[in-house]
């Protein structure tokens, strides 16, 4: 709970709204199309003259709702949403005492839990509203196993022909790839001297016909469903930096090595989920294209790339 004073004088109230506590937001987290929500705010001290809940959908225009007391004298007033259309919502509380207003929105650095009070509106909390679906009966009844491709398993005649064994090291598109003899290896932890980030560039050569290979193994352990971390082309262990969405890591394979993994999984009941990532990109991408490795003209390299949309500058 959050005290501010004002002048030094006046102690503001001990406001508290909390979106992962069902006495402040019901029901909790996402919710279907068409759901009421009731979302309230508890004044633990100082009388309020009105509480309005403020809430809108970006290019949907805002609502402005009064609150009302709970009329038990527990401090808490109460305002119910009806959200019909899918897409994410923000709101926040306005509230007036003693004819000064205040609002109460989200923490800057947090999306969960409670927020603050302030003399100016802030971060709002986010609520999102999706479209009724029934969840897959293979996916809803799988036991999953989730795999990290390059720590998983490898196979050595499917490292790429790069590889330069004295080195242990892999070129690829004029970057060297560091790769890692045994599963035992400490993996290496460095950082670009010239900026100081984390290279991530150190592989123990897991691929996907490693995980072919070891199909049976998950199958007798009754895994039904395999979550893969990111396989599309980028340049660091981790992939989550895609580089291209339309290709498989050369490191990993190809299309047609995925395409029998799963075509391999079926037979033996097992399923796949990609970790698709496609909420951000790689700066090193066909997308952003910062460090120029890729011929199509990049958001970062001008305002003419049809990919400059994607992005905020």
């Amino acid at each position: 709970m959050i005290w501010f004073k004002i002048g030094g004088n006046m102690d503001l109230p001990k406001v508290i709204h909390d979106t992962g506590d069902i006495r402040y937001r019901a029901p909790f987290g996402a919710v279907q199309r068409g759901s009421e929500v009731h979302l309230s705010i508890r004044i633990e001290s100082g009388t309020p003259q009105w509480v309005q809940l403020r809430f809108w959908k970006e290019k949907s225009g805002e609502k402005i709702k009064e609150a009302v007391p709970s009329g038990k004298g527990d401090g808490f007033w109460h305002s119910t949403v009806t959200l019909n259309t899918p897409g994410v919502y923000w709101y926040y509380f306005i509230i007036c005492i003693d004819g000064n207003v205040f609002y109460y929105s989200r923490k800057n650095n947090t999306d969960f839990g409670e927020g603050f009070l302030s003399s100016d509106p802030m971060h709002s909390f986010q609520l999102t509203v999706y479209e009724h679906f029934t969840v897959p009966k293979w996916y809803s009844e799988s036991v999953m196993y989730q795999i990290f491709p390059d720590r998983f398993h490898r196979v050595l005649d499917q490292i790429p022909e790069h590889y330069d064994e004295m080195y242990d090291q892999i070129k690829i598109n004029n970057r060297v790839f560091l790769i890692n003899k045994k599963a035992e290896d400490v993996p290496s932890y460095r950082r670009d001297p010239s900026t100081g980030f984390l290279t991530n560039d150190d592989y123990f050569g897991g691929n996907l016909r490693g995980i072919i290979e070891k199909l049976d193994y998950l199958q007798s352990l009754g895994i039904s469903t395999v979550y893969l971390n990111p396989i599309f082309e980028a340049f660091s262990n981790h992939r989550y930096n895609t580089g291209d969405y339309l290709k498989i890591d050369p490191l990993l394979g190809d299309m047609e090595t995925f395409k029998e993994l799963c075509r391999e999984g079926k037979k033996r009941g097992i399923s796949f989920i990609l970790d698709g990532v496609f909420s951000h990109t790689g700066s090193d991408s066909i997308y952003f294209n910062k460090d120029g490795r890729y011929p199509d003209l990049g958001a970062y390299q001008s305002k003419d790339s049809k990919y400059h949309p994607w992005y905020c500058f």
